[in-house]
């Protein structure tokens, strides 16, 4: 068990085309990608589905101007990520993600199915255009900075919810940190660099970053020339 907590991204990461392109050359996170979309077309059935891998390689105009079906698509990639994570690593002592909307937290803490966590989502249960627009203006509040915490449980071999003194990410990290409950924050999703505009902006120095990606040899040789 590493004393790490493990940080998902947020939604920015994919907003550039070449970032969408690269992760797709990930073998986990294509193969995630096409589970989702089998069921996804299984869910909407008559109703109309949607080509995540098209849209992955849409303009980033179009990637964009979907906010609900590109939370879903980070959120996939973020999971697909994570499969990687623990195939090559220890699985981590805490992971810290979104609580609400499309979480990967959700999914790699095994408190939801990706069935269920499709189910769930605003693509599926049916916003229009004009809905996800003022949905996406709503959560551009307190509501997309409000993260949560699980620890692994060893003796019953799952994560279980961990009572943060907090909903920020920043605050979660300072306290796992100060408690010598962790000594290294990885970042999951192409994020890596908003998230340590954040970690600066909020003087969190004193926490050694990586992003699972760079920590990766193969993912890391192709990425910085991508």
């Amino acid at each position: 068990m590493q004393q790490v907590c493990l940080l998902f991204a947020g939604r920015r990461g994919l907003d550039d085309f070449s970032t969408r392109h690269s992760v797709l050359r990930i073998p986990e996170v294509s193969r995630k990608l096409k589970s989702t979309q089998i069921i996804l077309d299984t869910l909407l059935g008559d109703t109309g589905s949607y080509d995540l891998l098209s849209h992955v390689m849409a303009p980033d105009e179009e990637f964009s101007s979907q906010p609900h079906l590109r939370s879903l698509i980070s959120a996939t990639v973020q999971v697909g990520l994570f499969d990687r994570f623990v195939k090559f690593h220890n699985r981590p002592q805490y992971l810290i993600g979104h609580l609400g909307g499309a979480s990967a937290l959700q999914v790699c803490s095994q408190q939801i199915s990706l069935e269920e966590f499709l189910s769930q989502s605003e693509l599926v249960n049916g916003k229009s255009s004009l809905e996800e627009e003022e949905e996406a203006t709503l959560l551009s509040g307190l509501s997309l900075e409000e993260y949560g915490a699980v620890i692994w449980n060893s003796d019953l071999g799952r994560y279980e919810h961990w009572d943060a003194p907090s909903k920020d990410a920043i605050k979660i990290i300072e306290t796992l940190n100060n408690e010598n409950l962790i000594h290294q924050c990885i970042h999951v999703g192409p994020c890596f660099d908003f998230h340590l505009a954040d970690f600066e902006r909020k003087g969190l120095y004193h926490v050694p970053s990586l992003s699972s990606i760079d920590m990766d040899p193969i993912l890391n040789s192709f990425w910085k020339s991508a």
